[in-house]
């Protein structure tokens, strides 16, 4: 069977990929719907080739990109970035005048300038005034398109935990990452699967027990690192889910159910929840939907989170963003918001509600915001996660946010740095700048140590040893100058 490959771009945020026969009739189109999410159509008769055809939608979206991506530096070689102020996210020590050396997509040597020896033949990056931080992580990704790629990137996001997607599509895409065919983040997969009824989401369902073994193994064997629950499954299918992913050395994330609350999804084996609002939903509630803060109720909540370790990803900017004023300039909390791709302004600027009831949802948002601040005062592991929102610079916001609820810059970057490592049994590897870690940092100009929202200033973006210019990325994005 002979198909013609179209594609099409200036209509949505990125490109949308068309396939006819060679008559001309539409066979498949793959696109993005108004909330960024893919959407497929399918003629009925060829429905069996939709997940090929997923698959080679994700591999050619990557691959539109890489004649651009030409300029990136070659990791062949020894790099050393000299004179930038080093941040320990681990302890906040900060180094003036550090030296780190770059070879073969590691951190090879880490020092100060007089006091160590630079390889020789060592490419030599001059970065004074400049302030080394290890890349960010987004733990709460939906990697819908090819241009998130770019767009995380150059928004100094080196790592995310894409919070569940369609099996071929984010298979196809991490693949062209790695393989060097595509640009992006490093990506770890968190494979969703939801139950029965019209409210279920997606194609991945178990229904029963013996489903829910088989969903997780397919994940496993496809090489997820999480499982996603999410909010339809019942009360014994998160059970089943949970023990065959601990079975497998998986963990499991996601929504409570409906039906179920925070307490029951610990109990059943969710080591860790998205969104602050399931802990705020099983909390003692005044009338006005505010948090009762003396209650023993929502004492005894935030003790059942600290005492069983629960990982949370609050996404506070996914709430800022429902509750905003529209007639509140959006630039208030995205500042780069007129550098965005036409048709993303266009889906963001109306978001939000009528001033009066934005007014009214004031005291709610500052207690989902003072959530974090308390559960980060227990102990909790707080992961910095967006849920998509504005590409790359949500997370961004999100660091902003934890500041404006009380956390220190410092403590605000361990959420996207050492934290999400150390809870993806990953720290030996990257989170921090360390000798015989990742290389994966970025070049800020400005201080994030002082004024969190210098960490927009990113100056360049450093991937596995590999240099990257945000402005060429946003470029390859769709964002405008």
């Amino acid at each position: 069977m002979i198909l013609e490959r179209y594609v099409i771009s200036g209509l949505i945020w990125g490109n949308e990929l068309v396939w006819t026969d060679t008559k001309g009739e539409l066979i498949c189109l793959i696109t993005n719907d108004a909330e960024g999410d893919k959407l497929e159509m399918m003629r009925e008769e060829y429905e069996g080739l939709l997940p090929e055809l997923i698959t080679r939608a994700a591999g050619y979206g990557m691959e539109l990109f890489m004649a651009d991506a030409s300029k990136k530096v070659d990791n062949s070689g020894t790099i050393a970035l000299i004179g930038g102020k080093l941040v320990d996210v681990k302890t906040g020590a900060v180094t003036e005048h550090s030296v780190v050396v770059i070879e073969d997509g590691k951190i090879s040597k880490v020092g100060t300038v007089g006091g160590m020896m630079i390889p020789v033949g060592a490419k030599e990056i001059r970065i004074e005034g400049k302030t080394l931080l290890p890349g960010l992580w987004d733990m709460h990704s939906h990697f819908e398109q090819a241009e998130w790629g770019p767009a995380y990137l150059a928004a100094g996001v080196t790592t995310v935990r894409d919070c569940g997607n369609e099996f071929e599509y984010i298979n196809a895409v991490k693949r062209s990452i790695d393989e060097g065919k595509g640009v992006g983040p490093h990506i770890l997969k968190a494979g969703i699967v939801d139950g029965p009824g019209a409210l279920g989401l997606g194609i991945v369902r178990a229904n029963t027990p013996e489903e829910a073994v088989a969903v997780v193994r397919r994940y496993k064997d496809s090489g997820f690192a999480q499982i996603k629950i999410y909010s339809s499954v019942t009360p014994e299918v998160v059970k089943a889910i949970c023990e065959e992913a601990h079975k497998l050395g998986l963990t499991v994330t996601g929504h409570i159910p409906e039906g179920m609350t925070l307490m029951q999804g610990v109990d059943s084996g969710m080591d860790m929840v998205n969104h602050i609002q399931y802990v705020y939903s099983v909390m003692k509630l005044n009338t006005d939907r505010t948090v009762n803060w003396d209650d023993p109720k929502t004492k005894e909540v935030i003790d059942f989170v600290v005492s069983h370790h629960v990982v949370v990803d609050a996404t506070l900017g996914v709430f800022e963003m429902i509750f905003r004023s529209v007639k509140d300039p959006i630039t208030n909390m995205e500042p780069a918001f007129h550098s965005l791709p036409q048709p993303l302004q266009v889906l963001f600027v109306n978001m939000g509600m009528p001033a009066e009831n934005a007014e009214k949802f004031k005291p709610l948002f500052r207690d989902l915001e003072k959530i974090v601040k308390v559960l980060h005062d227990r102990g909790v592991t707080l992961v910095a996660g967006t849920d998509m929102g504005f590409p790359g610079w949500s997370v961004d916001r999100e660091l902003e946010l934890y500041v404006e609820a009380g956390l220190t810059p410092l403590e605000a970057l361990q959420t996207a740095t050492i934290i999400p490592a150390r809870a993806m049994k990953m720290e030996s590897e990257t989170g921090s700048i360390e000798v015989g870690k990742n290389a994966d940092m970025l070049i800020i100009d400005g201080d994030p140590l002082r004024q969190i929202r210098d960490v927009r200033k990113v100056r360049t973006v450093v991937k596995d040893g590999v240099l990257y210019d945000p402005g060429q990325l946003h470029k390859m994005a769709g964002f405008l100058p």
